[in-house]
Formats: structure tokens, C-alpha cells, sequence
């Protein structure tokens, strides 16, 4: 079966697709200061996730990125207010602890009865992952995203996890 999944405009939307601001606002937490034609208020974004639930579509994609507001929160508000839309919500490994992600994806799905989808983005430009604090290379990212996903498994399949590895300890 085919499936559709589309993206909510959490850095603000414009009429025309490729004209509104995606994630350019490198010195701005939320990128609403560069007045988009449709600012990512939270009206419009459950306006946006109504209509993909409304109209057959399976999944909502959450972005990350300079200029997006945080995708974990907006899951958390969509949680409330949609009943079969799937919320695809992007985390990157250097902006969250694997354990601290754990309990914050295992929060999200219970509240949606199993609709929450983790989405680990690796990388993104060097000058955007900088302005947030990560300072890796690209190979060390990949390395530590492996690393990531490896605990969040054994998080959510074990009843306990002790890890010593080259980005996290737990």
C-alpha cells in the first residue's frame, strides 16, 4: 500500500512551493524573524496536520534545523489534537542525549496510542550544526549517530542499559 507523508512548515510557509524559508535563519532560534508570508504559528501548523489527517495522509514530518521551531514540542501539542495522523518528529544525536530522547519519544507514542516515529538526522550544513553547538566532522557525526541509534534500541528493548562509548555513558 502507498503511503503519503507530508511536512508541517514549522519555519513559516509561502503560497508558491520553494519560495518560503526553509531553515535560513542561522542567527535566529525560531526563524520567525524573517517574516514569512505564513508564519509557523501554532494555529497553522494543527491547521496543517488536521488537513493531512483529514484529506489520507499517514504521516506528519516534524523537521530540525536552524529556523525550525523544535519538532518535539510541536509533536507534543499535535499529540493532542490529531487521532491517526503519525508524527514523524527529527531529532539530531548532538542537540539531545539518547537517554533523554528515549523517554521523550516513549512519552510522545504513549500519548498517541503508537503513532510517534523517531527521525535521526545526522548532519545538516557545518555552519548550522555549529551555530547549536556541534562541532564534529562529518565522519565522527555518522560515527556517533550509529552509536545513538544503537542506544535507543537497547533502550526501548532492555530492562536496563550500561554503555561506555565514545560519545555517550550511561
Amino acid at each position: 500500500m502507498v503511503e503519503f507523508i507530508t511536512m508541517a512548515p514549522t519555519s513559516g510557509d509561502s503560497t508558491w512551493v520553494g519560495l518560503g524559508n526553509n531553515s535560513t535563519a542561522l542567527n535566529s532560534w525560531t526563524g520567525t524573524d524573517e517574516n514569512p508570508e505564513r508564519p509557523p504559528t501554532v494555529e497553522y501548523i494543527e491547521k496543517i496536520a488536521r488537513a493531512a489527517e483529514t484529506y489520507g495522509f499517514s504521516t506528519l514530518l516534524l523537521p530540525t534545523g536552524a529556523g525550525c521551531l523544535d519538532s518535539l514540542a510541536i509533536a507534543a501539542y499535535l499529540a493532542a489534537r490529531t487521532t491517526k495522523l503519525r508524527l514523524l518528529f527529527a531529532v539530531r544525536p548532538g542537540a539531545t542525549s539518547p537517554a533523554i530522547f528515549a523517554k521523550q519519544l516513549a512519552t510522545i507514542d504513549f500519548w498517541t496510542n503508537g503513532r510517534a516515529l523517531p527521525n535521526i538526522v545526522t548532519g545538516g550544513s557545518p555552519v548550522e550544526l555549529a551555530a547549536e553547538g556541534d562541532f564534529l566532522d562529518h565522519d565522527a557525526r555518522y560515527e556517533r549517530t550509529r552509536e545513538y541509534i544503537h542506544l535507543l534500541k537497547q533502550l526501548f528493548t532492555l530492562p536496563s542499559v550500561t554503555h561506555v562509548g565514545r560519545f555517550y555513558r550511561l
